[in-house]
């Protein structure tokens, strides 16, 4: 079984196994994204337990216990992983979603590590450092006046023809080291345009100050590399290079077209009164 994924932009993956594990790790990624089985188009990612491919020619980046091969040709992936059970499992998924991001990066988008709200069909991104309060923030918004709280830790940036973005949201997947998780799915296949990015820092008074694009690339950049830029190491070290050239050049295009601001948030206030006014 083969599973969609397809992104505003155009971008599209079918997601599958070729071994039991292998074929368990797709079914259950699908799940989580809220996948719809797909026929077997390319480019594929493909999740093995056993390494059947010809590594001749092909980029390869490891994560911990994974590895990811990826065919620079086609865009094909192959994602290598041991058998695992548990919170294991969930963390091996969560690496494995570089084969998207790689992708994603290469064609002008960026994973961000942040909040993503809605108001009235526009799309907003909270980001900060872990444990700051984007969850918070998430769980705080009233759902009410074209409010929704999507996703409070990761969304996945693309660009699309015209020059403008959109958002995507990405799974929370600390919320699987939970005995009781709030969250389990989420619909990454739907997008909204995204019309402002927030940097978030707790303060005694709530306000929204513009930055500017310099400063909003730089911020931008740093909320793609808690994701996914210093987590992987690259057989070919000139791949880890070109990447992070890539992605900051990705950051300082979305800064150039995205307005970005310093939101100062208290976690007993209003702070969704500033967004969408800042």
């Amino acid at each position: 079984m083969y599973y969609g994924l397809t992104l505003a932009n155009g971008l599209h993956w079918t997601i599958g196994g070729d071994t039991v594990f292998g074929k368990e790790c797709a079914v259950r990624l699908a799940a989580i994204m809220r996948l719809a089985p797909a026929e077997p188009v390319p480019p594929s990612i493909l999740y093995t337990e056993e390494d059947r491919s010809d590594p001749g020619g092909m980029d390869e980046v490891q994560h911990r216990l994974i590895r990811i091969r990826f065919n620079p040709e086609t865009d094909e992936s192959r994602v290598i992983l041991p058998y695992t059970t548990g919170i294991s499992f969930y963390a091996e998924l969560w690496a494995s979603l570089y084969a998207i991001h790689r992708r994603v990066i290469q064609h002008g988008g960026l994973p961000i590590h942040c909040a993503y709200i809605e108001h009235n069909g526009k799309g907003y991104l909270i980001a900060a450092t872990g444990g700051t309060g984007k969850s918070t923030c998430c769980r705080r918004l009233p759902k009410r006046d074209g409010w929704r709280a999507i996703s409070d830790d990761q969304a996945l940036v693309v660009r699309l023809s015209d020059g403008t973005y959109a958002v995507h949201p990405l799974p929370t997947w600390s919320n699987f080291m939970r005995q009781d998780p709030p969250q389990t799915e989420w619909q990454v296949e739907q997008s909204l345009p995204l019309a402002g990015i927030y940097f978030m820092r707790q303060s005694e008074q709530e306000y929204a100050e513009p930055v500017g694009q310099g400063e909003g690339a730089t911020l931008i950049y740093s909320a793609c590399a808690t994701v996914v830029l210093n987590d992987h190491d690259p057989a070919n070290p000139a791949e880890l290079s070109l990447r992070r050239k890539t992605a900051w050049l990705n950051a300082v295009a979305i800064a150039q077209s995205i307005p970005c601001y310093r939101l100062g948030v208290r976690l007993d206030g209003e702070y969704w009164k500033l967004i969408d006014n800042g």
